[in-house]
Order: C-alpha cells, then structure tokens, then sequence
C-alpha cells in the first residue's frame, strides 16, 4: 500500500503541475487497481490525490459507456436489417404467388377465348348445313334460322366474357408484375442496409482497436515511468 500511496501522490502530482490534462489519467489495468484500493482501503489522501481518483473513474467510466453504446448500436443495427430482409421475404413470397394466380386466371381466360372460338365454328357448320338444306319446308327453314340466331348470340356472349375475363387477367398480370417490381426493390434496400452495417460493423471494430492500441500504449508509458 505504501508503494501504491507514494506512485499516487507522484502522478497526481505530476497531473496537477501540467494543468490536469486527460493524457496523464491512468487507465486500463493501474485505473483498476487504484479504484479497487481506494475502495477496499481508507487512504489518507490530499484533496489532489482525490481528485486525480475521481478523475480516473470518471475515465473509467466514459469508456465503459462508450464501449456499451458502440454494442448497443451494432445490435439495434442488426436487427434492422433482420426485419429489413424478412419483410422483403414476405413480399417476395406474397408477389409471386399472386403472379400465380394471375397465370391461372389468364389461362382460364384462354381456355374460354378457345371454347367460344369452338361455338363459332359450329354456327359456321350449323349455318352451311342450313344453306344446303334447300329442300326444306318454309317451316324447317325458320326453325333452323331461329337455331342459328340463337347460338350465333351465345357465340357473341361467350366471345364478349372471354374478352373480359382475358383482359382482366392481363390487368392482374400487370398488377403483379408491379409489386414484384417493388418486392425486388425492397431486397435491394435490405442488402445496402445490410452492407452499410457491415461497413458500420467494420468501422467501430477499427475504432475499439484504435482504443486498445492507445489504452496499450499509455500502459506501456506508465509501466515504464514506473521503472
């Protein structure tokens, strides 16, 4: 204790003569030590040597904080970029299965364009049948021409929803094109988070090893003056 007391009193001393700079603060392992002997032990200590303690704790303290602060940081930017790249996921799986029922739906449509084209060929058929049959009574005839008219107006209904149907499956398509155009864009904003956290990530570990040097380099001084 008498060697810790007297190394105190000289770099307090020292501390106070130069105008209390923060480079002559102890730090790391002797920052330690002396607040765990100032507490542990009743030092009779002048009010300089109590405050250059005073000032190693508040050191102390500030790296502490700081180092708490860069981790919360890197977690809280984690996390964003997690749920970034989830949600991104959910709207890619929600684009391409409605692209999917889109698919379905203008098949559908195509399907239909193809049974109204059948209709058609058979009010052809039905009306060159009709025109051969020229020795039909008048009364066949009518009947014949009625049957004709009437299915060349389901041709026409049935052409006129096919229509709809595929032009509604287009719009659809479209539609979806659309959002899966901005589900690819949400990817890409979730990958340059990503890459900016990596960038972020690379710059606080610089930091911390920038703070370790120096935190090494001014133990190396102390350890040296203490030679």
């Amino acid at each position: 204790m008498r060697g810790f007391v007297h190394e105190l009193r000289q770099a307090a001393k020292q501390w106070v003569t130069r105008g209390k700079p923060a480079d002559l603060v102890w730090r790391g392992a002797t920052a330690q030590e002396a607040l765990l002997h100032a507490k542990r032990h009743v030092l009779d200590l002048s009010a300089a040597e109590r405050a250059f303690l005073a000032a190693i704790a508040a050191q102390t303290s500030r790296v502490r904080r700081r180092r708490v602060y860069a981790v919360a940081a890197i977690f809280v930017a984690l996390g964003l970029v997690i749920a970034a790249g989830s949600i991104a996921l959910v709207e890619i799986r929600a684009a391409e299965s409605r692209a999917i029922e889109k698919a379905n739906a203008l098949e559908d449509a195509l399907a239909k364009t193809k049974q109204a084209e059948q209709l058609r060929a058979t009010a052809e058929r039905s009306a060159v049948d009709a025109n051969k049959a020229q020795s039909q009574t008048k009364e066949q005839l009518v009947v014949a021409n009625r049957e004709l008219e009437e299915k060349l107006h389901e041709l026409e209904v049935a052409n006129e929803k096919a229509k709809a149907e595929e032009q509604r499956a287009r719009d659809e398509e479209k539609k979806a094109r659309g959002e899966e155009t901005r589900a690819k864009k949400a990817t890409e904003e979730a990958l340059a988070a990503r890459k900016k956290l990596e960038e972020m990530l690379d710059a606080k570990r610089k930091e911390i090893e920038t703070l370790q040097k120096k935190m090494k380099d001014i133990i190396d001084v102390d350890l040296r003056g203490k030679k």
